[in-house]
């Protein structure tokens, strides 16, 4: 096994066979034996091509990486002899062939020599997908074990043109107002966009600027100057008290909030007289049905002249 001389008995020699080598049993000290007398079938796995060292002059405690083959699946591995024997196969633990193996490396898109990639690398790298023919970056690891597969394919990314917020929801993104910081490009997010950024949208009916997160427009959010803006709830009031001349460089209606403290010009429904008045006060009074004229309330007091 080991080619090493040795004196022995005869009858010993008969009776032990091939276990009567004291180098291969180990009781010769500082002595290392051959990787063959370990693992005698190693010359199966063994790739002379590649390998510039011959198999039967490398020792058990040998740490250097060397090609070897599976007989399985056939997949060349560079690894160290001690760990490619007790360990096992990973392409035929996960059951990929070599076939599969090489076109799973050519989605890389690298031209290499190698024939395949090691499934258990976590250092991530681009890929380019059959299907999709789009790039993503992903370990060896997740692509093999976890069937992470084209994160496009599967749904994680957004196709640009298919499945994007922008060719989904075209009516909704063409209300967005990108400011220069913004880096987001609406054309490669999903509608599904998880941030809590509010970004700014401009209503098509009322023309009024608004804040919201990308994935509130696609819930259904609306415009909230629209929906609950001062003149779309209390509109009868603001057509019969609301004077436009006057209030034209102080506020508008359509821009407000029922909570505004702003003080505006309103005419009075009885006596047609105009007062300034808060929105709030005016909206809590309407909806008790109360004047707040402060000429009928008698908070000021009218001097009549003969």
């Amino acid at each position: 096994m080991c080619g090493m001389k040795y004196q022995t008995d005869m009858r010993k020699k008969v009776r032990l066979k091939e276990k009567a080598c004291p180098y291969c049993q180990g009781k010769i000290e500082n002595y290392k034996r051959p990787i063959l007398a370990l693992y005698p079938n190693l010359s199966d796995f063994w790739i002379d091509e590649l390998n510039n060292y011959a198999l039967n002059l490398i020792c058990e405690d040998d740490n250097k990486k060397r090609y070897l083959k599976c007989s399985k699946c056939g997949v060349v591995k560079f690894d160290i002899i001690n760990d490619f024997i007790n360990g096992e196969c990973i392409f035929c633990n996960i059951g990929i062939t070599k076939e599969e193996s090489r076109r799973i490396y050519r989605e890389t898109g690298v031209n290499s020599e190698k024939e395949y990639l090691n499934p258990a690398q976590v250092t991530p790298q681009w890929w380019i997908c059959e299907e999709c023919n789009n790039q993503y970056f992903l370990s060896p690891k997740e692509r093999f074990f976890k069937v992470s597969g084209c994160p496009y394919c599967t749904g994680k990314y957004a196709i640009p043109g298919k499945t994007s917020f922008k060719a989904l929801y075209p009516e909704i993104e063409r209300q967005l107002i990108l400011e220069e910081s913004d880096t987001i490009d609406t054309d490669k997010i999903l509608p599904t966009y998880k941030s809590e950024r509010k970004y700014k949208w401009k209503c098509q009916k009322c023309n009024c600027i608004w804040k919201a997160t990308i994935a509130e427009r696609v819930e259904g959010k609306e415009c909230i100057y629209c929906n609950k803006s001062l003149y779309q709830l209390y509109k009868n009031l603001i057509d019969n008290e609301w004077i436009w001349k006057n209030n034209i460089l102080l506020a508008n209606p359509r821009y407000l909030f029922p909570m505004s403290t702003k003080k505006v010009w309103w005419k009075c429904s009885i006596c047609n007289r105009t007062y300034k008045y808060s929105i709030y006060e005016r909206i809590k009074d309407y909806k008790r049905n109360r004047n707040s004229c402060i000429y009928c309330r008698g908070k000021i007091r009218i001097i009549r002249r003969n």
